[in-house]
């Protein structure tokens, strides 16, 4: 190293004392201690994180009904958020927060209107205040029912079972023949009184009709059942996925297309979960089949799939909380816990990342968590809320 007139510059040595010395060794022997503490020191376990999650989103589903806080940016309650948010309520144990939740849904969306017999039991897909109700819900009605259903047992409250069967008989008016195909008819229009021509796969729940068909003895729900049941076998598509859309009158416009089938051929992750979760008993081959066909694409799970070929759709984006707590549920329903455990780590890092907590939060996307969670590892170890929402 040279500089000026060709002097040569030498390094300078700095030397420590030997007390600095031995503090820089001290240091360094505890910043290695350190580093080897932190690299043989578990962190939380996944149960222990999805018990923290499940006690904060609980805090939060609380919250969210004291300040009744259940609106979508558009102003509309929706009846699905609130109805399985009282399923888990009812799964939870957690009576105050179930009796907020069905009373809000049987004062605001159940029809039981003594004047119009026709109409009784009918469930709102949304209601607003200060709004007429638009349309029933066939999908609402099932989550409304199954929800005052699980707390009419958990809770000793026998009129909730009544209301419950209530909102299924009103829930079997929907059926309907058309070109020979049996269906369920997605809504019926409160206003104009018609029913609507479609129907969607998520508008069913054949395990459900089932099980209370069968304990209150109701051939006419075991027959709704068994009919749900044969749908879904129609629905299975060649991906091993489940076709979505159910539209009888096609065939007045396209002899020959089935009445079953899928826009585009393409379907959402979230949506064939959901269906598939409530035909674990009566479809299992098809339930499995969908959970193999996810499980298989974990790693790099899309949101949209072509029905036929198996390979993303667009437009593509990763699967996230909508898709990952019904699947899941869909696991741990067909026992199978390697798969639930690979879930619940996807699930729980998503949760991590986004939560949904917040008044701007998707109420649907809490209580699809919250099942979700229930259903993986219990309520039991989670600290209650601090206070009890309001009626």
């Amino acid at each position: 190293m040279t500089a000026g007139r060709g002097r040569t510059l030498r390094p300078v040595k700095f030397r420590l004392s030997t007390p600095a010395r031995a503090i820089a060794a001290t240091a360094l022997g505890v910043l290695l201690v350190s580093m080897l503490v932190a690299r043989l020191t578990p962190g939380p376990t996944l149960e222990r994180r999805a018990i923290n999650l499940i006690e904060a989103l609980h805090e939060e589903a609380h919250r969210r009904v004291k300040k009744r806080l259940f609106a979508r940016p558009n102003g509309y309650a929706y009846t699905v958020d609130l109805g399985q948010l009282a399923m888990y309520a009812a799964r939870s144990g957690d009576e105050p927060l179930y009796l907020a939740l069905t009373q809000r849904l049987l004062d605001t969306v159940v029809v039981n209107d003594p004047d119009d017999e026709y109409t009784r039991g009918f469930v709102a897909w949304r209601a607003a205040d200060r709004m007429p109700l638009d349309a029933s819900g066939t999908t609402e009605a099932l989550r409304v029912a199954a929800a005052l259903w699980t707390g009419s047992q958990r809770f000793d409250r026998p009129a909730d079972c009544d209301t419950a069967l209530l909102i299924l008989d009103g829930y079997a008016r929907h059926t309907a023949v058309d070109q020979g195909v049996w269906f369920v008819r997605n809504y019926f229009n409160l206003q104009t009184r018609a029913f609507a021509p479609n129907s969607y796969l998520i508008d069913y729940d054949p395990d459900l009709l089932a099980t209370v068909g069968r304990e209150a003895e109701s051939a006419e729900l075991m027959e709704v059942s068994a009919q749900s049941a044969a749908l879904y076998e129609s629905a299975a598509t060649p991906a091993g996925l489940l076709h979505g859309v159910i539209l009888p009158e096609i065939a007045t416009l396209m002899p020959g297309d089935p009445p079953i089938f899928s826009p585009n051929r393409v379907e959402t992750i979230a949506n064939v979960a959901n269906a598939a979760l409530h035909a674990t008993n009566t479809n299992p081959a098809e339930a499995q089949a969908v959970l193999a066909f996810a499980m298989r694409r974990l790693d790099d799970l899309q949101r949209h799939y072509d029905t036929h070929t198996g390979r993303p759709a667009e437009p593509t984006s990763s699967a996230g909380i909508a898709e990952f707590a019904p699947l899941l549920r869909l696991a741990i329903e067909l026992n199978r816990p390697e798969d639930a455990d690979r879930l619940l780590a996807r699930l729980v890092t998503e949760l991590e990342d986004r939560p949904p907590i917040g008044n701007r939060a998707s109420l649907y996307l809490l209580s699809e968590s919250l099942l979700a969670l229930e259903s993986a590892v219990g309520t039991q170890r989670i600290k209650p809320p601090r206070r009890a929402p309001g009626p």
